[in-house]
């Protein structure tokens, strides 16, 4: 088991930003696509990060943020049901 566990850390893996250089504008699109698609909580973090990527619009300064209900109710209910595959003991220790 050492010398297989020393081959696979000797590897060299290639870091996110070679992995995603080669890539054109619609593969990347489709690689988000794909994976927002298997992880909900992916889309939300992408909606968050556009939108602070992108400046407000004119004339919003006083505007206040509008809050989406159903993404925190997802987030929450995917959190409290992490619990549910734990014995009580061990799920209070989680909280």
């Amino acid at each position: 088991m050492t010398a297989y566990r020393g081959a696979y850390e000797s590897e060299k893996r290639p870091t996110l930003d070679e992995l995603l250089a080669d890539l054109d504008r619609e593969e990347l699109r489709e690689l988000l696509k794909g994976l927002a698609a298997r992880d909900s909580d992916l889309v939300d973090a992408i909606r968050v990060k556009v939108a602070l990527m992108r400046p407000p619009p004119a004339g919003s300064a006083g505007a206040r943020a509008t809050v989406d209900p159903q993404a925190i109710r997802r987030r929450v209910s995917g959190v409290l049901h992490s619990l549910d595959r734990m014995r009580g003991s061990e799920a209070y220790w989680q909280v």
